[in-house]
């Protein structure tokens, strides 16, 4: 039997549900939950330039990341850091 360990690595693009390619960019994006405005810093997400939309890989923890910045009311927080509160 062999056994794989999960994909470390990032794909590099993926498809977009325009039927286009959507490509692995870093950057920062805002999200809003409520009235309030988050902002997380040098995240990974797939961008399309047909339809100019943006999406997230569903094993990235992006909620995990928010709920931390929500509940201890930060409006700005860094991805890269992502470790130290998840």
């Amino acid at each position: 039997m062999i056994v794989v360990e999960d994909q470390k690595v990032n794909r590099r693009e993926t498809v977009c549900s325009c039927g286009e390619r959507a490509k692995l960019r870093y950057g920062s994006r805002d999200f809003f939950i409520g009235p309030r405005k988050i902002t997380v810093l040098n995240m990974p997400y797939y961008y399309c330039e047909r339809c100019d939309e943006a999406s997230f890989d569903s094993k990235w923890p992006v909620d995990k990341v928010l709920k931390f910045a929500y509940l201890n009311g930060l409006n700005k927080i860094d991805w890269n850091e992502k470790v130290l509160y998840i």
